[in-house]
């Protein structure tokens, strides 16, 4: 400590000194003024002109005892300040509580004017003398816990009662035996106090482990003793019931399966289960020594036996293979009764018979011609639930499990195109440039429904012959390790745009991106538009919720006015036909989205405004506001002269993404491996060269 500072104590102790004389003299001072006041009140009955005198005198001191307030007032706050420079804690003078008293109102004229963060800082040093304080008796606390868990006593006493102890965390401490709990040992950090609380609820606080806490534990733990002992005897007892010979038959009759008992803290438990499924809970809980069927409890084993044949009884229990049995016949009568399904059957002259013939192995439901003859049936193997698909005869043709993996593995589906493949040259010339469009535009058109990029449409505009045409991408392809429909929502469209360009050999620069939302929106406010199906669209996959009932999406082929959602759902439905497929509907819907745009005329203020509103908020462009102006007079009366597909009946194949890579000969091994993980549904150009794309673009251009 430096020489100023023990000299600054020095001084502020002596003037410490000086106070407590000085405060000793005013409070005498004062106190012979408040007797002085006391006697005479007491007799101002007795003589007016006492009375008199006194009030004089009175009015006379008057001064002085508002001086010696002030200065009691003030040699307080200064008390404070000596003490809290001293290190000590401040304390409260009973001069503050006087009703009338405000130190501040006494306070000199530069300590009105003083700067308020000043007080501000000031204020945190008593704060932080609290937290410091604070810390110290947690400090404390945690000292007492140590000590008192360490102690050598109660280890002595655990240890010949052979208790061990678990530490639950850092200020609670288990003491237990096997899977019985005797003690939960915490501490209260509030009141700096162990709580020890044995397993039937019966506490004791304390500060340390003396001897009436010893004998307190002592006394608990042969309490406890008793209790586990007699939860062992209703074990047992709980064990011969579970293992009498009527419960016994009814596991049998159920096929029920009865766990080894297990316990915690808590309970003594067993469970019953089906095929792995859990169904019942059953035992003891250990406080109290009751019985329990799940959340039922007993005190009369009897009648817990009882309760427990008649829940056995009433269980509806179905193993895995009945469970799929039913499920398997319901799944075939829900899918004769979908009118898609029915169109479909219609359309290709057939009928089931929904009532099912059985015979030893399958169940079948047969598929009539026209002429009435069998052609062959559904059927449901009788011990799996398996469905399969027979012939006339009742060979089988395959699983539909197996028919899924072969249409999925070979890319194929129902109505997917039969078309051959175009023949692609021997030998491609490196394409490294962009295709030169100077005079025409080359633009992406995305839609998008919540993350990914569903619709990837290339717009290329060829003013030579006023034409427009689409090219559409599938959102499969799969470029650099993931599917291209993942980049614009992962990196943005700059980078969209630019693996588009690479992929494509098209320069891409300007891109409109369109929420799904808006081409709803869009179709109601134009007042829907025209299309036409060449075949019937059929999806058992797109449950659609019209009249208040579910059923699947379902379009006959011929001419619709659609509405906004209505056209939506012919732009998003897939897997009942392809991905391909949906590209080309979606190419027909943005020509009838144009077509019906060329009705409205600029009189239809009302019109326009509200598509302006609803595509500045569904729309995302890059295009300036007079770029959109200038080619919409430019091009407005051009026409949509091709729409192509980049598909799997032109440059595309379909694969798996792991295994793609992989010889002929690897495959094979692949595909035969059913517990090989194939990875994700992908497309990827002919020959593994993306250099075909690029020509294929070029060829049909030109």
């Amino acid at each position: 400590m430096s020489n100023d500072i023990k000299k600054f104590l020095k001084v502020q102790k002596e003037n410490a000194s000086k106070w407590k004389i000085q405060t000793i003299i005013t409070i005498s001072v004062l106190l012979i003024l408040i007797l002085s006041l006391v006697f005479i009140n007491y007799n101002i009955s007795d003589n007016k002109k006492i009375l008199h005198n006194v009030i004089a005198e009175n009015n006379k001191n008057k001064s002085l005892l508002d001086m010696t307030t002030q200065n009691l007032l003030l040699l307080a706050r200064d008390a404070n300040e000596i003490r809290n420079y001293l290190g000590l804690s401040l304390k409260d003078y009973p001069v503050f509580k006087t009703p009338d008293s405000n130190p501040d109102q006494f306070a000199n004229e530069s300590e009105e004017q003083s700067d308020p963060d000043q007080k501000n800082d000031d204020l945190l040093f008593f704060k932080a003398l609290e937290k410091i304080n604070l810390n110290n008796n947690k400090e404390k606390s945690k000292l007492i816990f140590t000590e008192f868990i360490t102690n050598q006593k109660l280890a002595v006493l655990l240890k010949n009662n052979g208790l061990q102890t678990r530490e639950e965390d850092d200020l609670t401490l288990s003491v237990i035996k096997g899977t019985n709990k005797f003690f939960s040992i915490q501490l209260n950090e509030k009141i700096a106090k162990i709580i020890i609380t044995d397993f039937l609820g019966v506490s004791n606080e304390t500060e340390a482990f003396d001897p009436k806490v010893s004998t307190f534990m002592q006394n608990q733990i042969n309490q406890l003793i008793s209790h586990y002992k007699q939860l062992k005897e209703k074990n047992s007892a709980l064990s011969v019931k579970i293992a009498d010979a009527e419960i016994k038959k009814l596991f049998t009759e159920k096929r029920l399966t009865l766990s080894a008992p297990s316990e915690d803290y808590n309970v003594h438990k067993y469970e019953i289960s089906l095929n792995k499924v859990s169904l019942l809970n059953l035992g003891i809980n250990k406080a109290d020594l009751s019985y329990f069927i799940n959340n039922q409890i007993f005190t009369d084993l009897g009648q817990w036996k009882e309760k427990l044949i008649n829940t056995i009884n009433e269980l509806k229990i179905l193993n895995d293979q009945e469970q799929q049995i039913i499920s398997s016949h319901k799944k075939l009568l829900s899918i004769f009764k979908d009118r898609a399904f029915s169109s479909l059957l219609d359309s290709n002259h057939l009928s089931i018979i929904q009532t099912p013939r059985e015979e030893h192995y399958f169940t079948h439901y047969d598929i009539i011609a026209e002429s009435g003859d069998k052609i062959g049936s559904f059927a449901v193997e009788n011990f799996t639930g398996e469905i399969f698909i027979m012939d006339k005869d009742e060979i089988q043709i395959s699983s539909l499990n197996a028919l899924a993996d072969i249409e999925q593995l070979n890319g194929k589906n129902p109505n997917a195109d039969s078309k051959k493949k175009i023949k692609i040259p021997e030998y491609i010339p490196e394409i490294t440039d962009y295709y030169k469009n100077p005079k025409g535009l080359t633009f992406l058109l995305c839609g998008s429904n919540e993350s990914n990029t569903d619709t990837i449409i290339i717009v290329n505009v060829i003013p030579e012959n006023q034409s427009i045409t689409l090219f559409a991408v599938p959102r499969d392809l799969y470029y650099q390790g993931r599917r291209i429909n993942t980049v614009y929502y992962n990196q943005g469209e700059t980078e969209f745009l630019k693996e588009l360009s690479i992929i494509t050999g098209l320069r891409i620069e300007k891109y409109i991106h369109i929420n799904m939302f808006a081409f709803v929106e869009v179709i109601n406010i134009l007042g829907g538009i025209d299309i036409a199906l060449e075949n019937d669209l059929i999806d058992p996959t797109y449950r659609i919720k019209e009249d208040g009932q579910w059923s699947t999406l379902f379009y006959k082929k011929g001419f619709y006015h659609l509405n906004g959602i209505q056209a939506l759902r012919i732009a998003r439905s897939r897997h009942f036909s392809s991905d391909f497929d949906r590209s080309r509907r979606q190419q027909k819907l943005l020509i009838a989205i144009k077509n019906q745009f060329q009705t409205i005329g600029f009189t239809s203020l009302n019109k326009i405004t509200t598509l302006i509103t609803a595509l500045l908020k569904y729309v995302k462009t890059n295009f300036s506001i007079f770029e959109i102006i200038e080619y919409y007079n430019k091009f407005k009366e051009y026409s949509v002269s091709a729409q192509y597909t980049l598909d799997t009946t032109n440059i595309l194949y379909t694969t798996y993404s792991n295994i793609y890579l992989l010889s002929e000969e690897e495959k094979e091994v692949i595909v035969a491996d059913a517990e090989f993980d194939k990875g994700a549904w992908i497309l990827l150009p002919r020959q593994n060269n993306w250099n075909v794309i690029k020509w294929y673009i070029r060829e049909l251009i030109n």
